[in-house]
């Protein structure tokens, strides 16, 4: 199998800088801050957790009591309807296009084979 890597990025994730996170640590150094891995190198080293691997240690038995979750607004919204508990500071950045992304369009590509839906459902 060949593997085309893209040397893109997420508009969303991008915006997100380390200095930002400094300041959420510096306003309150109890607070667990979150960065989704396509967050800048700046946003995602040690000092910080990523989401990937952290998911698991917020619905541990005893989950942080606030954290900031680098990532798109709708992540942050279904991490606080799971645990509701934890206190989300949500300095979110809205994606133009996940509200795009529907289920009888993911059905419509893999039927097709297509990357994008045709149909008008």
């Amino acid at each position: 199998m060949k593997i085309i890597a893209w040397k893109g990025a997420c508009e969303v994730h991008e915006r997100f800088t380390g200095d930002e996170l400094r300041a959420y640590r510096e306003a309150d150094p109890s607070v667990q801050i979150i960065a989704h891995p396509e967050c800048r190198p700046t946003c995602c080293r040690s000092r910080f957790h990523r989401l990937d691997r952290a998911y698991d240690q917020l619905g541990a038995h005893q989950p942080p009591k606030r954290v900031v979750m680098i990532t798109e607004c709708s992540m942050a919204d279904n991490v606080q309807a799971e645990l509701p508990d934890v206190e989300m500071v949500r300095p979110c950045n809205l994606c133009p296009h996940m509200k795009r992304i529907t289920l009888p369009k993911i059905l419509d590509s893999l039927i097709y084979l297509r990357e994008e839906s045709r149909s008008i459902r």
